[in-house]
């Protein structure tokens, strides 16, 4: 094996140790959120948004998305991304969050 070969092997176990790395520490960034995937959060603006989805940033900050409310009490199929200053209201084990910190 080529010095050249050696290296590119090396390379593509350190890149996939990284990923891994990686994958386990959006897990664990997932698992400490304030805020779960089917929680109930409220906007700045008032609006009500059962939480869909949730993606870690390497910052500590969440987007999240997820369906808002209608007038008529359902959930809508619509998607909508949450901004800063939401609070949560409802979250399926009683807990009580807040957003983290900006700035």
């Amino acid at each position: 094996m080529s010095d050249v070969e050696r290296w590119e092997t090396e390379v593509r176990v350190a890149r996939r140790a990284l990923r891994e790395a990686e994958d386990s520490l959006g897990d664990a960034r997932l698992d400490a959120a304030p805020v779960k995937v089917g929680d109930v959060v409220r906007t700045a603006r008032g609006e009500l948004i059962r939480v869909t989805n949730i993606v870690t940033r390497s910052h500590g900050w969440l987007d999240m998305s997820g369906n808002p409310k209608k007038q008529n009490d359902e959930w809508s199929k619509a998607v909508r991304n949450v901004y800063g200053g939401w609070e949560l209201v409802e979250g399926a084990d009683g807990r009580v969050a807040r957003p983290p910190e900006e700035g």
